[in-house]
């Protein structure tokens, strides 16, 4: 039995779903055996609470988590609870909505979060907090970041420390999409008749 065989028949997954994510299925196409898949799923679910259509949804958006070793998996989890104080229920909480903080090197975990605090001014606690809520900050390339943040003070005119305090509260402002950013100004501006000195 092939890995796609293994993700249609075991974890919910369509013939679309293996074409649209071709590339990264292959990076696990050694996975041939069902019972390997099988004892690798058991591990997650039991190492993080997790029920059957958590580990499928996370499965879905990130099919290497089968390739990664159980080992691996549980020295990156000691890494972010020492790292960042965060409880084993707050880290399993993340996890669902970000399984890719499982594939991040611990020095571009640590780089990241150096970034972020010089960036935005941020204390320890301050990034920790925005972390447990927004996990997927982690993932976000600094250029990235940094023109979400000159966008938010162009189009509603925020002086950088408005904005970093802002962000303390609202991480989420860092993950939307460039263009929706613009959509919603435009659409404030356009319902409201709102500008961006009001």
């Amino acid at each position: 039995m092939n890995i796609e065989e293994i993700l249609i028949k075991h974890f919910g997954w369509t013939e679309k779903e293996i074409e649209q994510k071709i590339k990264i299925v292959e990076s696990i196409i050694h996975i041939k055996d069902e019972k390997i898949a099988l004892s690798k799923a058991k591990f997650y679910k039991d190492e993080f609470n997790l029920r059957d259509e958590d580990f499928n949804k996370m499965l879905k958006t990130l099919p290497t988590l089968l390739g990664l070793s159980e080992d691996s998996v549980k020295n990156k989890v000691e890494f972010y609870k020492k790292e960042f104080n965060f409880s084993r229920e707050d880290f399993n909480k993340m996890l669902k909505s970000s399984p890719a903080l499982l594939c991040l090197s611990e020095d571009s975990i640590k780089n990241k979060v150096e970034f972020y605090k010089k960036e935005f001014n941020l204390r320890d606690e301050d990034f920790n907090k925005m972390l447990k809520t927004s996990p997927v900050l982690l993932g976000l390339s600094e250029d990235n970041v940094k023109n979400k943040a000159e966008l938010y003070k162009k189009e509603f005119n925020f002086s950088r420390e408005d904005f970093n305090k802002m962000l303390k509260s609202l991480p989420a402002l860092l993950c939307y999409s460039e263009d929706s950013i613009k959509n919603k100004v435009e659409f404030y501006k356009k319902e409201f008749n709102f500008s961006r000195e009001d």
